[in-house]
């Protein structure tokens, strides 16, 4: 409720800090005008009670200025990462990765034993065959989309919330799928960071 109301007088004063100026300038000129005629004072009691409401009404500006352009800079930094999300969502559903999305789950479906049975090297004999270069293709495509859509999460350059409305249950898919053979990976090229972002981010929508 706070913020609600913060946001909207710094929008009023900012949108019409023109005319709240030369209000503000009005009322400062009233209240030095009384204080002039006031008895007992002198024309320097006026000009500091003058100088006083003009340093306070420059140090209000100073504040609305900064918070009106901290929240336009938040405003179009959450836009800037909405748009991105979803540029990549559409990249998800152009025709190369449907072809490659189609190749992978024709290939998982043939091969998926190999995985359930606990034999993701066997798996990886199969894609090395040269037969099987368009389905190796198609992993590496898919996985490394979800790689990296993963990683823009993780660097906050996408919006989480965005991306997991629309990737939640292909993350989920593709990681229950292949979390054998990512891991047979892994060991057999000594690096546990292959494909990290990509089950780190599962897991944790996979928990929530």
């Amino acid at each position: 409720m706070k913020e609600t109301i913060v946001r909207g007088l710094v929008q009023f004063f900012f949108v019409s800090r023109y005319w709240a100026l030369l209000i503000l300038l009005g009322l400062l000129g009233w209240l030095t005008r009384h204080v002039y005629y006031m008895p007992g004072t002198t024309i320097r009691d006026a000009v500091a009670v003058f100088a006083g409401g003009a340093v306070v009404i420059t140090i209000f500006y100073a504040f609305v200025n900064y918070e009106y352009t901290q929240r336009k800079f938040k405003h179009d930094i959450k836009l800037s990462k909405e748009l991105l999300s979803f540029n990549i969502a559409m990249e998800w559903q152009k025709e190369y990765m449907t072809k490659n999305t189609n190749v992978l789950r024709a290939f998982y479906l043939r091969y998926k034993f190999l995985l359930e049975d606990g034999k993701p090297r066997k798996f990886q004999k199969q894609l090395d065959k040269p037969e099987h270069d368009d389905q190796y293709t198609a992993l590496m495509v898919v996985v490394n989309f979800l790689e990296s859509v993963a990683l823009g999460v993780k660097q906050g350059i996408m919006d989480e919330e965005f991306i997991k409305g629309f990737f939640s249950g292909v993350f989920k898919l593709q990681y229950n799928r292949y979390l054998p053979y990512i891991e047979y990976r892994r060991i057999a090229q000594q690096n546990p960071k292959i494909w990290e972002n990509f089950t780190y981010l599962s897991k944790k929508w996979i928990t929530c």
